[in-house]
């Protein structure tokens, strides 16, 4: 399913940037519907076992306040895809990335020239920008496939992020400080 494929690309990507990172794959949907307790379940478990990293590679137009005090109470740091829609969030904003919360890392895509990408979601709530089109990397069955999206851009801020806490260049409540600190532009 496409689900499957999207979160194995996902994990490939992380896994590619920092292959010494520990991964914890948690399935918080069925055939693109996820359910809040799904996502809060999963999110204690991370918590539960160790977690210090959670790649959220999903999105939602809906502003969910128990999300929010979950993710804001929690211990983990919250990368977020921004979303693929071609618009502003200062317009339309995208959950969990627009939550405005310390612990939340907002991602959007850019091209291979660093060009925003045609389809990404951009604005004030964005942090970071990753490449995020035409990613190859690790599809279900030993695969090997091509996918764009914010999602992919999230996972590489992913792998960043455990690169720097790994390094010792961060701990978790500096980290966002610190990928934008070390960003580009």
């Amino acid at each position: 399913s496409f689900g499957e494929a999207h979160g194995t690309h996902v994990a490939g990507i992380i896994a590619a940037t920092a292959p010494g990172a520990q991964l914890m794959p948690l399935r918080i949907s069925e055939d693109g519907v996820a359910y809040v307790s799904t996502v809060i379940a999963a999110i204690k478990y991370a918590e539960d076992h160790g977690a210090v990293i959670a790649n959220c590679s999903w999105s939602t137009v809906e502003d969910i306040p128990l999300l929010k005090r979950v993710m804001a109470a929690s211990p983990l740091v919250f990368i977020t895809a921004a979303g693929n829609d071609g618009r502003c969030t200062d317009d339309v904003s995208v959950y969990p990335a627009c939550f405005g919360l310390d612990n939340v890392i907002s991602v959007t895509s850019v091209d291979d020239g660093g060009s925003l990408s045609y389809f990404s979601t951009y604005g004030s709530h964005i942090d970071l920008a990753a490449r995020g089109n035409n990613v190859v990397s690790a599809m279900p069955g030993g695969q090997q496939g091509q996918l764009s999206g914010t999602s992919m851009a999230a996972a590489y801020v992913s792998g960043a992020a455990a690169l720097a806490l790994a390094s010792g260049a961060a701990e978790p409540a500096t980290l966002k400080a610190t990928l934008k600190a070390s960003a580009d532009r």
